[in-house]
């Protein structure tokens, strides 16, 4: 959703939920900014909260907005019954199909 490159934030909303993230993320946040910036993706990204403070970790899975499967994903996917590891393996696939 924004990115400020001074502070190395980037808050990211949760596409189910609508849930806003504003998080530490030093390599989307400078080194990326750019591209990101210049983009329309989604990102599918894992955060952890410690001590107030939250992270984005492990695998950084960028999807383009305009992937018609990504789109009826987020229109038709079950969030309050699926796993968030079948969440992660589809968004995965998508991932690589769009490499």
């Amino acid at each position: 959703m924004d990115i400020d490159s001074d502070n190395c934030y980037v808050t990211y909303e949760e596409v189910f939920t609508h849930k806003k993230y504003k998080i530490i993320d030093i390599s989307c946040a400078t080194i990326n900014n750019f591209n990101y910036q210049k983009q329309n993706i989604y990102i599918y990204n894992r955060l952890i909260t410690y001590d107030g403070i939250t992270f984005g970790t492990g695998i950084h899975l960028n999807i383009d907005s305009s992937n018609n499967k990504l789109i009826d994903f987020i229109n038709n996917h079950d969030y309050i019954n699926s796993s968030d590891l079948y969440r992660c393996m589809y968004l995965y696939d998508l991932f690589r199909e769009g490499k």
